[in-house]
């Protein structure tokens, strides 16, 4: 894939096409490692294993049990090799709300909550920790999560998928 290479400021930048950061789970403001080995540029992320805001989840299609973990993970649910949600962002294709509410965030999804597609769980990631709100059909998709240090929040339709939301 080509890109170019463009002027920021005083700086050279260049542009990485979105599925390419998608396939990285890169978002802007996000920290990359630099290589350089020969003429070859290498980007990878700067992530920590042990950091929570680099937490994967996992849902089973059986029983709905909703798994995370961060790092390299083999995990299995009633029979089935689970693989990590592939999160998107939600701009576009779901509406919802972050309010700061004094030390916490006040989330909300405006989405449909029938037994058929509802959101099962909203959830934020900071470096130390992990965050998880379980919801229910004819309930309201809405939670509360401290503040302390939340890189993202994330939420999940049955039907949609997992989102991801930078804050």
């Amino acid at each position: 894939m080509k890109s170019s290479i463009i002027k920021i400021g005083n700086s050279l930048g260049i542009i990485i096409p979105s599925e390419i950061l998608k396939r990285m789970r890169l978002a802007e403001r996000d920290s990359v490692n630099l290589d350089l080995s020969g003429d070859v540029l290498s980007i990878r992320p700067a992530r920590d294993s042990s950091s929570m805001a680099d937490v994967n989840f996992y849902v089973c299609p059986v029983c709905g049990n909703i798994l995370y973990g961060t790092g390299k993970v083999q995990l299995n649910c009633h029979g089935h090799n689970l693989e990590p949600l592939e999160a998107r962002n939600p701009e576009g294709i779901m509406d919802y709300s972050i309010e700061t509410v004094e030390d916490e965030y006040y989330v909300t999804v405006n989405h449909e909550m029938s037994k058929q597609n509802y959101i099962s769980f909203m959830a934020c990631a900071s470096a130390d920790r992990v965050q998880i709100v379980k919801l229910f059909p004819e309930g309201m998709a809405e939670a509360r999560f401290k503040k302390d240090s939340i890189r993202y929040i994330y939420f999940y339709s049955e039907k949609d998928g997992l989102f991801r939301v930078r804050v």
